[in-house]
């Protein structure tokens, strides 16, 4: 019997000798029942003038050429306009899969006969970006196995992960477009309320680009805190809906809401004296959340500050964080 085709979306803006590792990957997949949908995003560096030379010597690439960026989200719901597989699965330009990946989670969601197939997302330096609490097995959508997802590296992204595409077109699932990040967690959100059985096996591996998570966490982002809350909200949502909330998920979504705002309180620091009096507002606005982070283990913060936050004190925050910074940049 033919294998049911596999659709595999990449979406790029720029990053030109990434792209080409990734091409090579794909190319080299030992699956032979795919196609692979390139989708330009406005690239500038020869990134698009790469893909389109590759595609001439591989009839399973296809390319879409966005002439302007739109972001990750408009360019990836191009290719699922454009894919016509039986399965959908997601790959970033600048990570790294190995030659049989596509295989054999094509394997294991035929052996599992389960909604979604998904794998450990390692990163580029070895390690997981998230320890396993999940091991392999299919599991039934359930407060225990939800929250083990949860803590796993897989729950949050879009890739490592094969999707069944009737279910996206039938539900139409898509990307949200305008949001700098947890597009992939909200896609895949809207596709876990379609599901009843999840399987986890321990291989193949994604190997996700280490230098981009780092980049990306050291970045300030304004109403980054708001957003998580956003995020938040809408991982509680969905436990609720499906019975699958519990109080080891609860003081987890705390503990990520309080990580994010210590980071965005550091971060604000970054600014010049004309911003004082904003970053004070900002602080102020996060801080009026303190009763959300009461009662979690704060080891590894410091006492002071978190004591600070949970006691409202804006004032000292604001010039605490501005004069850190400025010590920095002596």
């Amino acid at each position: 019997m033919q294998p049911a085709l596999i659709s595999v979306i990449i979406p790029f803006f720029n990053r030109r000798e990434a792209l080409e590792q990734i091409l090579n990957c794909l190319a080299a997949q030992t699956f032979a029942a795919s196609e692979f949908i390139l989708i330009n995003d406005g690239s500038t560096d020869g990134a698009f003038e790469l893909a389109q030379n590759f595609i001439k010597t591989d009839s399973r690439f296809k390319l879409i050429n966005l002439e302007q960026n739109r972001g990750v989200s408009a360019a990836r719901n191009a290719g699922l306009e454009a894919a016509r597989g039986f399965y959908t699965a997601f790959v970033d330009s600048d990570d790294f899969i190995e030659h049989d990946y596509l295989q054999e989670l094509y394997d294991h969601i035929q052996k599992n006969k389960s909604d979604l197939q998904a794998c450990p997302i390692i990163g580029s330096d070895g390690p997981p970006l998230e320890p396993y609490t999940l091991g392999p097995g299919v599991f039934d959508l359930n407060s225990q196995s939800f929250l083990a997802f949860f803590q796993s590296g897989s729950f949050f992204s879009a890739c490592g992960k094969l999707f069944k595409a009737r279910t996206i077109a039938e539900n139409a699932i898509r990307f949200p477009v305008g949001i700098s990040y947890g597009e992939d967690l909200l896609f895949c959100l809207d596709y876990y309320r379609t599901c009843e059985k999840i399987a986890f096996n321990e291989s193949p591996s994604y190997i996700y680009s280490r230098a981009d998570t780092c980049s990306l966490s050291q970045k300030h982002r304004p109403g980054s805190y708001e957003h998580e809350k956003f995020l938040s909200q809408k991982i509680s949502d969905f436990a609720k809906e499906r019975g699958l909330m519990s109080p080891g998920l609860a003081k987890l979504l705390q503990a990520r809401l309080f990580d994010t705002a210590f980071n965005a309180l550091c971060r604000a620091g970054t600014c010049g004296t004309d911003g004082l009096r904003e970053n004070y507002k900002y602080i102020k606005t996060i801080l009026a959340d303190a009763k959300l982070w009461q009662g979690l283990d704060y080891k590894g913060y410091s006492p002071l500050l978190v004591a600070a936050m949970l006691k409202k004190q804006a004032l000292f925050l604001t010039f605490y964080f501005f004069a850190s910074a400025k010590i920095g940049r002596m």
